[in-house]
């Protein structure tokens, strides 16, 4: 996840510069795309088919970058074909929610029926430059 998203600028900007708070989420959550994403937090995300985003947490920060702590594993395509799957962003909620970061996958995945998404710890990562 090479970008944050304008959204989560904003919020970091206040909270290190003027002291004002924001919500920061309990959980954060890895959401699938089907086309591009961008710092406005567009994007067209997987919808149906058994398609649910996934919490992701991280390890601690080394050298300004967090890497993904655990596997992630995503439900199994169920009725339909999730597409092809060309970006992730992470998200503030379950459902609905704000983008935080966002950016295409090194390898884009097409997910069909019966299939499933899956991402090995440390291949995920985020930073703030």
């Amino acid at each position: 996840m090479a970008n944050l998203t304008t959204y989560a600028e904003n919020a970091l900007l206040n909270k290190l510069l003027r002291n004002t708070d924001f919500t920061q989420p309990v959980t954060v959550y890895l959401a699938l795309f089907t086309t591009a994403t961008d710092p406005t937090g567009a994007g067209t995300e997987v919808a149906g088919f058994g398609y649910a985003r996934q919490p992701i947490t991280f390890n601690a920060p080394a050298g300004g970058v967090v890497a993904q702590a655990a596997d992630i594993v995503f439900p199994q395509a169920a009725g339909g074909d999730w597409g092809v799957i060309g970006w992730a962003a992470l998200m503030s909620a379950v459902t609905g929610g704000n983008m935080l970061y966002q950016g295409p996958l090194a390898t884009a995945r097409t997910i069909l029926n019966g299939d499933q998404a899956k991402f090995a710890a440390a291949v995920l990562t985020a930073a703030l430059s």
